[in-house]
């Protein structure tokens, strides 16, 4: 049958004897690229015809996660699903399945994890509501102290950014993107005859895709508009 092998027969006639198959499974968390292994991150491991959690497990050091005395499957009999990230990462939400199959086995996984990338964006205005063009801005990390520089690619060329001026309508954008942590908003070359806005502090954690300081409303992170006042 489905999951039992046979270990004796000791006469014809007399009773066979027979044990479950049983086997482990070893997840292996990792970043995106496969060349970082991660600790910390949550998993449930369920049997997926009832969707019955059978565990939480939480990987060590070396990334992994190891379950022994798991029965035999079939079917993608069971699955694990992340439950909590490594701290800068997204969520891993795809369920990871899996089987036993054969005495003693151990099913080898792999669950990689994108890194948190965010971009940054606002609008600098003066006191009227119109755009300011022109005014330098820089990220500093506070946890550092020390302002960052980003990375991105243009075609072939990879392009160092660590200050953004306001286009002709006021925007900023940083092309690059910036990783989880805690970070503010320093404006360092204000335009002649205006005063510097006092540094408007953010976050980058899984809850955002970007971060808009210039629309900034509770957990959405709005600051609002960047407003200068002209110097009396």
């Amino acid at each position: 049958p489905d999951g039992v092998y046979v270990t004796a027969i000791k006469q014809v006639g007399q009773t066979i004897t027979n044990s479950a198959i049983y086997g482990s499974v070893e997840l292996v968390k990792t970043n995106g690229t496969g060349t970082a292994r991660l600790e910390g991150a949550e998993f449930g491991l369920y049997r997926s015809s009832d969707d019955k959690l059978l565990g939480t497990h939480t990987s060590d050091e070396d990334g992994r996660i190891n379950v022994d005395g798991l029965r035999y499957s079939k079917n993608n009999g069971y699955y694990f699903k992340e439950l909590k990230a490594p701290y800068g990462y997204w969520i891993n939400e795809s369920k990871i399945y899996f089987d036993i199959t054969s005495q003693g086995q151990t099913k080898y996984l792999i669950a990689p994890n994108a890194l948190i990338e965010v971009h940054i964006e606002a609008h600098k205005v003066n006191e009227d509501g119109l755009p300011l063009e022109g005014v330098g801005f820089k990220i500093r990390n506070t946890q550092s102290g020390e302002f960052v520089t980003l990375r991105y690619a243009d075609g072939k060329e990879i392009i160092n950014e660590d200050i953004w001026f306001s286009d002709a309508n006021g925007d900023i954008f940083t092309r690059g993107r910036l990783t989880a942590g805690e970070y503010e908003f320093v404006e360092v070359a204000p335009l002649p005859g205006y005063q510097p806005i006092a540094p408007i502090k953010f976050t980058v954690d899984d809850q955002q895709t970007y971060i808009d300081l210039g629309d900034l409303i509770g957990l959405s992170l709005d600051t609002g508009e960047i407003i200068n006042e002209w110097n009396r």
